[in-house]
């Protein structure tokens, strides 16, 4: 139900505004003292406040200046009601913060719609506000909700990071470089480089398909699930990367995980002295070998994409890397790379031909910087990650 409070100089209501608040069901209070409306059970409940002016009575103005003054940060409407009301008297009453002027002999028709459409003001304001305090208590608790989002990818982020080797191994004559770009807060792609023995490094690059946390947490996947050696009693021998490739892809479709656990990898071994290699490839770009003066060459060797089907087969290849050459490993986030009106692949082939010959983390990064570089201001929405390997004299 709704209530309108009357304050005027006289304890009774107009008949026709008390005949009107009958009609339509309201509530009707009146009140000779404004200081009542301080003193009102809930102000919350009240939907219009109605103003007694006479012309000749200048307290009743002082009245409606006061309580409009009370109401300003309100949205409560007031109405003035006067018997005869001139222009000026009307302007001063909205002045004073009434949002409308009524007469006392108005048909009672119309005085019902007039105030059944200003006693429904309140409740229409009161919806705006409750929708208003409901959005600001949701964005509040998005904005934290986003907060405590935002520190856990940072964990996730650190952890992925620790993940990755802090330092490479220098190992007879091999050395090497890496680097890694996220698209966002935790990539998909990855990298390793470990010691096998004395003479044998692996490494490996890998992209798990799509962003985010669920293509991140496939690195850790990876890493505990990759098998290098086969142990038995005090010898052991190095699983050759055909088979280690295959051994992993059936953990991977083991695993049964819901989303689509695609994986590209490249996953190479290398004699740290001779600088013999010998690789397998799942879906991945194929590397680079680089020689100066000469134009890149591709590593051959085919093989698919881990995860898809358990009896996957891959293959073996081997290969001679010389002192005089490098071998870069990448994933495809360097398509976006542009140079010299060129773009896509072809321009990083170029790219990595034209910058090699510097040192190894000079050189990624020069690569790095190049890929990244803003074009059109277009952000990255792929990870891209380089590692590079040099064989000493």
């Amino acid at each position: 139900m709704k209530n309108i409070l009357l304050i005027s100089d006289r304890p009774e209501a107009p008949k026709s505004i008390a005949a009107v608040a009958e009609t339509l069901g309201y509530g009707l209070s009146v009140e000779t003292d404004p200081r009542a409306l301080f003193q009102f059970p809930d102000i919350r409940r009240v939907d219009l406040i109605l103003i007694v002016v006479r012309n000749d009575d200048p307290v009743s103005w002082s009245v409606l200046q006061l309580v409009g003054e009370t109401l300003a940060a309100t949205h409560l409407p007031m109405v003035a009601l006067g018997d005869d009301l001139d222009v000026g008297q009307r302007i001063k009453a909205f002045q004073a913060g009434a949002c409308e002027c009524l007469t006392l002999d108005l048909p009672v028709e119309e005085l019902k719609v007039r105030l059944d459409i200003l006693a429904s003001t309140k409740g229409r304001f009161d919806q705006i506000i409750d929708q208003n305090i409901h959005n600001i208590l949701l964005a509040r608790e998005m904005r934290k909700s986003s907060e405590r989002m935002n520190e856990e990818l940072q964990l996730a982020r650190r952890l992925q990071m620790d993940f990755l080797p802090r330092t490479m191994p220098e190992i007879g004559r091999t050395r090497f470089a890496a680097r890694l770009y996220p698209a966002g807060w935790v990539a998909g792609d990855f990298y390793d480089v470990f010691r096998l023995d004395e003479h044998h490094v692996g490494f490996y690059i890998a992209d798990a398909i799509g962003h985010g946390v669920p293509a991140a947490l496939l690195t850790i996947f990876v890493k505990r699930s990759l098998q290098t050696k086969r142990i038995a009693g005090n010898s052991y021998e190095l699983i050759p990367p055909h088979e280690a490739l295959a051994l992993l892809n059936a953990d991977l479709v083991s695993a049964d995980l819901h989303q689509s656990p695609f994986i590209s990898m490249f996953y190479c071994i290398v004699h740290t002295q001779t600088g013999r290699l010998r690789y397998a490839r799942a879906g991945h770009p194929r590397p680079l070998l680089l020689e100066n003066h000469k134009p890149p060459q591709e590593l051959p060797g085919d093989g698919p994409l881990l995860g898809v089907v358990r009896e996957a087969r891959f293959q073996d290849a081997e290969a001679d890397i010389t002192p005089a050459q490098r071998l870069l490993l990448y994933t495809d986030g360097v398509e976006r790379c542009m140079v010299n009106g060129r773009e896509g692949t072809d321009a990083f082939f170029a790219l990595a031909a034209e910058e090699n010959g510097r040192p190894l983390t000079v050189y990624l990064q020069a690569l790095l910087d190049v890929v990244l570089a803003p074009r059109s201001q277009q952000p990255i929405y792929d990870d891209v990650t380089l590692v590079a390997m040099d064989l000493t004299e």
